[in-house]
């Protein structure tokens, strides 16, 4: 038995909207981008856009969990259209970080990492222009030992690592199966087990990157590095030993670490000349 969560009242087994409360949510909603998209053009005043958001409540029985649930899905729909544009504006990214600290919206309330994307556009914009960023980070030069010359560009917490290992088939080759592999040709193959390292600090520096953990940390010159491929929430990088296999960094942020990286690649090499 469910209950409209519009009016609240039974609508029916295994409905949440009555026919006539779905207009009222869906106006509602289209109220909310309205506003969103107007604030956002005209970098309205907070107290203009909160009273302008209450302006949006219907006269029915709307509970304020649902007011604000919506309030919170149509600014992260107006956050993921920033985030994935091509040409991402800070401006607006940097107002949208300002609305959320004034209606509270965190972190946990929208998609994984969307607020650390926001407040990355203007770095990455940065990058973009060959500027070098500037973002002081605490607590991480006695984690590792930097050479002489050698500086901090970014540190990005809370990073996984996530490594593939080759081993051998874990089934066995019988001849019908050698049979049937011949005519598909299909020859025996290493499968790929996926390894997951602790949650660390991945620190970029003008030399060197570093994937800091409570056991350990690993060591890769950026001049070590054969390919990086970028992707949606971190990068995929290949070093030139052979033997090694690739390792994807999970950073939050695939945009702006693949950007960054190549930066500091692309600096170094010319520093190298």
């Amino acid at each position: 038995m469910g209950k409209c969560i519009v009016c609240n009242r039974f609508a029916g087994p295994f409905y949440s909207l009555h026919k006539a409360c779905y207009r009222v949510y869906e106006d509602t909603r289209d109220c909310f981008r309205g506003v969103f998209s107007t604030s956002i053009e005209s970098s309205l005043q907070m107290d203009e856009l909160v009273e302008a958001l209450n302006a949006c409540r219907p006269a029915s029985s709307f509970s304020p969990d649902l007011f604000n649930s919506l309030v919170r899905r149509t600014w992260q729909d107006q956050a993921k259209r920033i985030v994935d544009s091509k040409s991402p504006a800070a401006q607006r990214a940097n107002y949208l970080l300002d609305v959320a600290a004034h209606l509270e919206i965190e972190a946990k309330d929208v998609e994984p990492c969307l607020l650390q994307r926001l407040e990355n556009i203007q770095y990455l914009l940065r990058v973009h222009q060959k500027q070098s960023v500037s973002k002081t980070f605490v607590g991480l030069h006695d984690e590792i030992e930097m050479l002489d010359g050698e500086s901090l560009v970014w540190v990005f917490e809370n990073t996984s690592k996530v490594q593939q290992q080759g081993r051998a088939e874990g089934k066995k080759w019988t001849v019908f199966r050698s049979i049937l592999s011949s005519l598909f040709s299909k020859p025996r193959y290493q499968e790929l087990a996926v390894k997951v390292e602790d949650t660390g600090k991945l620190a970029i520096t003008n030399q060197n990157l570093y994937y800091v953990t409570k056991g350990e940390t690993l060591k890769i010159g950026l001049a070590g590095i054969y390919s990086i491929t970028p992707m949606k929430d971190g990068v995929r990088i290949q070093t030139t030993q052979k033997s090694t296999m690739p390792s994807t960094y999970i950073t939050g942020d695939g945009r702006f670490t693949y950007a960054l990286l190549r930066y500091v690649q692309e600096q170094g090499s010319a520093d190298r000349l």
